[in-house]
């Protein structure tokens, strides 16, 4: 290989050279207000295709439908995971606030229906529950 060869090689990983899926559904799973003030709107600005969510928070359903324009609520994500034909679920659940054990409960019932899975980070409140986490 010359000189040449190499300058020309493109060493970015695969998800940085090709344009990021527009059509996958993706759910998300907790409304607090990060997910609203900024995940959303991110979300909408790339042109993701947030198809649902689920909190148990009735008012921060009708905030995503209102003004995120997402129609499909649930109270429980399991509901929102078994009707919806997800390709992605985004776990916004506060850590913080003793839901780790809820994080990875929502892990293990989104991977065991063979959806990918995105967590906010920090991911969990103790190591184990992390290393759970990934190894499910």
């Amino acid at each position: 290989m010359d000189l040449d060869e190499i300058v020309a090689l493109d060493l970015r990983p695969r998800a940085l050279r090709e344009p990021v899926p527009k059509n996958l559904r993706i759910g998300m799973i907790g409304l607090g207000r990060f997910v609203h003030n900024s995940v959303l709107p991110a979300y909408r600005a790339r042109g993701y295709n947030v198809v649902a969510v689920a909190d148990p928070d009735a008012t921060a359903r009708e905030r995503a439908s209102s003004v995120h324009l997402v129609t499909n609520t649930y109270a429980d994500y399991h509901d929102m995971i078994d009707r919806e034909g997800l390709d992605v679920v985004d776990i916004n659940l506060r850590w913080d606030r003793g839901m780790s054990p809820a994080r990875v409960e929502a892990v293990r019932y989104a991977a065991g229906k063979g959806i990918h899975i995105q967590v906010a980070k920090p991911m969990a409140e103790t190591y184990a529950q992390c290393v759970e986490m990934v190894d499910v």
